[in-house]
Parts: structure tokens; sequence; C-alpha cells
């Protein structure tokens, strides 16, 4: 991206200060200190911080313009004074996607967006590059800055959209004004911040809301709540699912360290072999394929690109130590659905040891909170050997396995993500662990199970 700073004026609507001033801008940052000579510096307000506090040192750095809510003087660069800095941050992104002619892709649903994220980029990339979502960027200040990435190397675009409270995902849309849509399925996720299933379905749902006429929406039929999500007049509805009939469709499903199964698409059976553990794959897989099917990609391209798809670091990513132990490393995230998607595919590991599942808190249930984390206990009675919980839950899990055979193990620790409580885990794991045990280590983002895994790496 190439703007004046007159030129950021008038897409915000801002007020250049001083009106004579001019500058050449390249990118945007709202972090001074990663801040790229030529970027315009956003300061956005945190719960504990004010970028206004750096404007100078941005400025120092090599911001070639900055944006400001207040009247600020002193600056040797050109500030463009407007009212709310992460509205025009959203402003100035819709205003790059608007110039943008290639297909953009817009993912959303509670669990699977970004493997669907990366399958969808590894099929469109067998035939030109493009731009994604990278890391967690999928927010009302992430996806601007997706986008602020985009030059003329790439021909599509894909992206996530996440959501934790009622409109987010209609704002992201706004900017994002995707040409194909994908909600890959609704469940309890950011619950207190929805309140209820419902609540999920609405606010993912207003990704469809967003879509224009001649735009598609990709439907997972097999998701009753997704099923059931209307569509704007002249958007195209495309399924996929297994249970149900959906123009998408899978069958001879095998999962282990690779799962397997025919793509049933345009009349055709195609076997695919995704190099990913985990039958909930083959779900994203199809949202993948469907999505891109609809913009006219060949199908050799789609089994190419699901067979060849890299998944992002710590989601079921496969870690076998030099002990003879495997780690499932599934640590970046978690609720309820991709809970229970993990311990599945841990009960289909070809496992001659022990399968052992480490699991934490999953956070933002609200009410919710007790009765899901009884039934993952209830679920890994039926997948593992043992279950090592740790957190505010701890006991409830535990409770959930009682009564069957598997044996649970609680470890003290708080809600609070102290090295004491990941460090007992690790060393449970050191004194127990034997060759050939798995062991699935996941719990939500705040309760950083990646620190159990550094103890072995």
């Amino acid at each position: 991206m190439i703007f004046t700073s007159e030129e950021i004026a008038r897409i915000v609507h801002g007020s250049l200060l001083p009106a004579t001033s001019d500058a050449a801008v390249s990118g945007i940052s709202t972090d001074s200190r990663t801040l790229r000579p030529g970027d315009l510096f956003v300061p956005l307000h945190g719960p504990h911080y004010d970028g206004h506090d750096y404007l100078r040192q941005a400025v120092e750095h090599g911001a070639a313009a900055c944006l400001s809510e207040e009247v600020v003087g002193g600056l040797s660069v050109p500030v463009i004074q407007v009212v709310d800095a992460l509205q025009s941050l959203g402003e100035i992104a819709a205003h790059i996607r608007t110039n943008f002619a290639g297909p953009v892709f817009a993912i959303t649903g509670t669990t699977g967006k970004t493997s669907t994220k990366e399958m969808l980029a590894s099929i469109l990339a067998e035939d030109k590059a493009g731009l994604k979502t990278e890391g967690n960027f999928n927010n009302l200040i992430g996806l601007p800055l997706t986008l602020s990435r985009l030059d003329s190397n790439h021909h599509w675009m894909v992206l996530e959209l996440g959501m934790s409270h009622p409109g987010e995902i209609a704002r992201l849309a706004q900017i994002a004004q995707p040409q194909v849509a994908v909600i890959t399925n609704v469940g309890a996720g950011h619950l207190s911040g929805v309140g209820n299933i419902s609540g999920v379905s609405h606010a993912k749902g207003e990704l469809f809301d967003s879509l224009k006429s001649g735009t598609t929406a990709i439907v997972n039929n097999d998701d009753p709540w997704v099923a059931a999500l209307p569509l704007p007049m002249g958007a195209e509805r495309i399924t996929f699912g297994i249970e149900h009939d959906a123009d998408v469709s899978a069958m001879d499903i095998s999962s282990g360290r690779h799962t397997s199964f025919t793509l049933l698409i345009a009349g055709g059976r195609y076997a695919v072999e995704l190099p990913l553990p985990g039958r909930h794959q083959i779900y994203n897989a199809l949202a993948a394929a469907a999505a891109t099917y609809s913009i006219g990609v060949d199908i050799e391209h789609i089994v190419a690109g699901l067979s060849q798809v890299k998944m992002a670091a710590a989601r079921l990513e496969v870690r076998e130590l030099a002990s003879g132990v495997t780690i499932l490393d599934d640590s970046y995230n978690a609720n309820p659905q991709s809970m229970q998607a993990a311990l599945t595919a841990l009960g289909d590991w070809p496992c001659q040891g022990r399968r052992i599942a480490v699991l934490a808190d999953m956070l933002e249930l609200g009410e919710a909170a007790e009765v899901c984390h009884r039934e993952i206990g209830e679920i890994a009675a039926q997948k593992v050997d043992r279950l090592i919980a740790m957190g505010e839950w701890a006991d409830v899990m535990i409770q959930g396995v009682a009564g069957i055979s598997a044996e649970a193990v609680a470890c003290a620790g708080e809600v609070s993500t102290s090295c004491r409580s990941h460090a007992e885990i690790g060393r449970w794991l050191r004194d127990n662990l034997q060759r050939d045990d798995c062991v699935l280590i996941k719990g939500s983002r705040g309760m950083h199970m990646e620190k159990v895994i550094q103890q072995f790496l």
C-alpha cells in the first residue's frame, strides 16, 4: 500500500494537522516498537496502555505519519486527527480491500477456522500466491494489519474472522467484503460474551448476513445451527457434510497419524490423504474444497493442496521425543468442541503405550462451564488411559471420569498460570511417562499449556 497522508485523511474523514503537510505512507503499525520506516502509526487504547503515549517514539522510529484522537503538536510528521483510531484503522483496511480485484474468502466458526484457512491457502497456492491471516490476527486490529500487507504479488486473500462479542463479525465482514464466506460450525465458545449457543449462532451468522448478491456461503449441513442460518437474497448456498446430503461430502474415512477419505465433489470421487491427525479435519477439508470449487479451482489442485497442507504450530502438532514418547501439542486454545475433537484424535492415534490427556480449563464459558468440563471428563474416560487436569475446573473434569475405567490425577494449581502448576505437571510426566506413550496437551490460551511442552524441548 502506498498512500499520502492527505489521502488517508480523506479515507478516515480526519483532519490533517498541519493542513499543509503531506507524506508518503507505505504500511501501518499499532506498535511503536516494531514500526518500520514509512509506516502510519495508529495509537490504540488497551486495558493498561494508551498508544498516544508513544507518538513521539513512533516518529523517532521512522513513522511517516500518525493518527491521533487528541490534538498534538511538536511532531515532525503529519498528524491526522480522528474521532476513533480503531474505527479509522478499519476504514483504511476496507479501502484497501475495495481496490483488490482477486477472490476474498472469509472464515469463521467455533472451531476449525485456522485449519480451514490453512487448507484453503494451500489449495489456492497451487496456482498463485496470495495473502492469508497469520497467527491470531483475526480481530478488529489484526484484520486491518493483515490487509495492510497486501501487495501486487497477492492474487487472493484468505481471512480468518474471530469474535468474542456480538457485532464483531459484522464489522470484520464489513472490512473484508468476502466473495466466499465459510462458517465451519457453531459450538460452545465465548459464551460469556454471547450468553448461549443461540447467541453464538447469531454472532457467527453475521458473516452470512453481510453477503451481497452474487457471493457464496459455504454451509456445514451437518451442523443444525449453521444449516438453519438464512442467507441474503442473491447469495448462493454450497453445502458440505458427511452425515447429511451435501454438495461436497466424504466417505471411506480413516484416521490415525494421517487422515484419509474419499472426496465426493462435482459427481466425482477423489482419494485424499491429509498429513494431519483427527477426523474433525475432514470437515475443514470439505469446507476448503467447497469454497475453492465455488470459484472454479480445478479439483486436481484441490486434492494436491489438501495433501500438502501444513498446520499452524500447536494445533495437534505431532512432536516425537527422543524418549519414544509422542506429544500431540494442541496447546494453542480450547473449547468444548475442539477438546472433544482432540480427545477423539488421541483415541484414534496408533499408540503402543498409554494414551494420556493433560487438560486445562476451557475459559469464557460462563454459566455453562461446569457442565462442559464434566462432559469433557466423561469423553476423556472413553478415550484415554489417564487424565491429568489443571485449573479451577480440574475437579469437575475428574468427576466426569469417576466410575469409568480411566485413572484420574488432579495436579495442584489455580486458575492462575503460575509456573508451579505447569512445573508440577512436567515433573509428573518426567517421572511417569514410558516409551510409546502418547500425550495430548490442551487448554485455553489463557492457561498457557505451552509451558508444559517447553519443559520437554
